[in-house]
């Protein structure tokens, strides 16, 4: 009869160790490049084109931290999971592109609601850009179907890109320790990200105009009323600041170098419903006059947000 004694596992070499660590240290430097990748691009306009403080920045930073830990111990519990298979690979890289796309989702809406309401979008708006999207398609003239299949293709190419990175640069297999060591870390370490996460649900850093704070928390970011317009400090400063530059560059016009504009704007009506744009019924005497006569210019301008309150 023969018994095999397994050995013992030899040490690992100190090159050996000196080549994981580079692998961890490398791994893990570009995962936080390419996580902060949107976040910095963002903030950049937040703060150039949209005139937010510069106190919003490290707040900012530091709360996108919180799902970037997350996503490294899931990682971590998918590998101690399922080992270096298929299905490990599948499983983190579906869930580092449902992470990335939220956030391009979101960084998506807040820049909507800035360009076009001068503040941060607050979260039960958000809801509704999807639900009158087809309508918002549909008055640039862009194809529903169209816009679907290059977001589908876009989202395709993502999960790809987030495949192929896992694959070549996922450093979590390189990180030794034995499966309690490597749970008693993933579960302390969530532990941790969900009392971060409790501190900023009851003390948001609205004041320092923190984005995701302001679309969370739209009520605690000084908002007023004014005129039936809400408006905060952010919203205040860029109007302020293009009133500024306006006045500047201000040139009076020669006398009778410009013909006089005369705009008409009228609550709730629509062009189809005017004989100046063809309606059957005749809506619009006196502009038709003028427009036979030629002394008026047609546009037709889609407002982005119809509310009349």
């Amino acid at each position: 009869m023969v018994i095999l004694i397994p050995a013992n596992p030899l040490p690992e070499s100190p090159t050996r160790m000196m080549t994981r660590s580079r692998r961890v240290a490398f791994g893990l430097t570009l995962d936080l490049l390419l996580w902060y990748a949107a976040p910095v691009a963002f903030l950049t306009l937040y703060l150039s084109t949209y005139s937010a403080p510069r106190s919003a920045v490290l707040p900012h930073l530091l709360l996108l931290a919180l799902p970037f830990t997350a996503l490294i111990l899931v990682r971590f519990a998918l590998l101690r999971l399922f080992g270096r298979s298929i299905l490990q690979r599948a499983t983190s890289s579906l869930i580092v592109f449902s992470a990335l796309t939220l956030i391009l989702l979101y960084y998506t809406c807040a820049l909507i609601g800035l360009h076009f309401w001068g503040g941060v979008v607050a979260w039960n708006v958000i809801p509704t850009y999807f639900a009158q999207a087809p309508e918002l398609l549909d008055a640039i003239g862009a194809s529903l179907w169209i816009v679907i299949a290059a977001l589908a293709l876009a989202g395709a190419l993502l999960f790809a890109l987030c495949w192929s990175y896992l694959a070549r640069f996922d450093w979590t297999p390189e990180v030794g320790g034995s499966n309690i060591f490597i749970a008693t870390c993933v579960v302390a370490g969530l532990a941790i990200v969900g009392a971060e996460i409790y501190r900023f649900a009851n003390a948001p850093s609205t004041t320092e105009f923190e984005p995701i704070s302001l679309t969370l928390f739209p009520g605690a970011g000084g908002v007023r009323d004014m005129e039936g317009h809400a408006i905060n400090a952010q919203a205040a400063r860029a109007a302020d600041a293009a009133e500024d530059q306006a006045r500047a560059a201000y040139m009076p016009a020669i006398p009778g170098a410009r013909k006089n504009l005369i705009v008409f704007v009228v609550d709730a009506l629509r062009p189809d419903h005017m004989s100046l744009f063809g309606y059957a019924r005749e809506t619009t005497p006196n502009l038709d006059r003028l427009d036979r006569l030629g002394e008026m210019r047609k546009i037709i301008a889609h407002a982005s947000c119809g509310d009349t309150i």
